[in-house]
């Protein structure tokens, strides 16, 4: 109404007073723009902490009921001996070593050949180690006229006399291993790790199965909370395709970086925790599900759906609950760490062979934090690591 009254009286003092009123409206449209374009985003930490709910319900309820529901069906588990699980104990360990009577051994050696390496006969017993031990010919074996046969002397000074405690002088230490209801020779009189079975479990297809029912069961809903997310990341993402090689091939190249550093981390902390290297029970379980029946069921969850699950809970979701790029990084490395090696035996065990997950965490992380907190990048990064990894299990193991 103002505007119309002014420009009814035409003269000079009222066109000025126009043109200000002009002005004084442009100034409020400016200033209305700038603050539509700094306005912050929307808060979506309740999208957050509900992916975080569903995550934890479907990996620890649900799961728990698949495997109820599976230790009920007798063709979904398995009964391992105590003598099988002295074997997988041994194969496990890079510095491990066991004794079984001649006769268990004709019957159960066979079915782990790759696993273990048998060094050779002793008094009725063999002697065993695992196959990725590099150390045990130069301690227990002897080459007579081009025949290698075992070292008596050394065997007797690791099993009884305990004058020979490692595989080389400042070396690993020598792990021994014997079942808990195990007929020992007079002669074991070292001390030993012990074994107990018999055990009942999941077999390794039940194992594969029930993971890809976990993963495929969590992914719908949290891909629907976190939509939102991933379509604005794409779209980001997309306007920086000429850079895709270089983040990807940096990405990975901090993955190496970190594996150097777990590597350096569990040697460490294996001589200071008195601890041996072996494999994390995670690692094992998915070795193991990938050389079984449920090898594509296992592929799937290892290469696709657990990245994706876990990048956009562990990156994505944890790092928008915390306002600091620091406390997120520290949360989510910690978390993601802990949640790999929740079966391990001991905290120290945890420390020691799942280091490498701890580690991971971060670099995932640092990734995440460097591509401007875009999910993408250390999605893709997981994927290519698991594929790498998988491929090496299934045509190099």
């Amino acid at each position: 109404m103002i505007h119309m009254l002014l420009r009814y009286n035409i003269n000079g003092e009222n066109m000025e007073k126009e043109n200000e009123i002009l002005e004084f409206e442009d100034l409020l449209k400016e200033v209305h723009q700038q603050k539509k374009s700094t306005e912050p985003k929307p808060n979506r930490s309740v999208s957050y902490f509900t992916a975080l709910f569903i995550y934890v319900l479907m990996m620890f309820v649900f799961g728990s009921v698949i495997f109820t529901i599976f230790m009920g069906i007798d063709s979904m588990k398995v009964t391992y001996s105590e003598e099988d699980l002295l074997i997988r104990a041994v194969s496990q360990d890079s510095s491990g070593m066991g004794i079984l009577d001649n006769n268990h051994v004709e019957l159960l050696l066979p079915s782990y050949e790759g696993d273990i390496i048998r060094v050779g006969d002793y008094a009725g017993y063999t002697i065993f180690v695992s196959s990725t031990n590099t150390h045990y010919e130069a301690l227990l074996m002897l080459e007579v006229d081009g025949i290698k046969t075992i070292n008596e002397t050394n065997v007797l000074s690791i099993l009884q006399d305990e004058t020979l405690t490692s595989w080389t002088e400042n070396g690993p230490m020598i792990h021994l291993y014997a079942g808990n209801d195990q007929v020992l020779p007079d002669f074991f009189l070292a001390d030993y790790e012990r074994v107990d079975g018999p055990l009942t479990t999941l077999s390794d297809f039940s194992t594969a199965f029930a993971n890809f029912l976990i993963y495929l069961a969590m992914l719908p809903p949290i891909l629907f909370l976190l939509k939102k997310d991933l379509s604005d990341d794409f779209s980001a993402f997309k306007k920086r395709k000429k850079e895709w090689f270089i983040i990807i091939a940096v990405g990975y190249l901090y993955l190496i970086l970190g594996n150097i550093l777990s590597n350096f981390m569990s040697n460490f902390l294996s001589d200071l925790l008195g601890v041996p290297i072996s494999e994390s029970l995670n690692q094992l379980t998915i070795i193991a599900a990938l050389q079984s029946e449920g090898t594509v069921l296992m592929m799937i969850s290892a290469i696709l759906f657990g990245p994706i699950v876990e990048e956009l809970i562990f990156r994505k979701a944890i790092f928008g609950i915390f306002s600091k790029n620091t406390t997120g990084l520290i949360v989510s490395s910690v978390i993601f760490g802990t949640i790999h090696l929740v079966s391990e035996p001991s905290v120290a065990s945890a420390l020691v062979n799942g280091s490498a997950y701890f580690i991971m965490g971060v670099v995932f992380g640092l990734i995440y934090i460097k591509n401007d907190k875009n999910i993408y990048a250390p999605m893709i990064v997981h994927i290519l690591s698991n594929l790498i990894a998988v491929l090496g299990i299934l045509f190099i193991l």
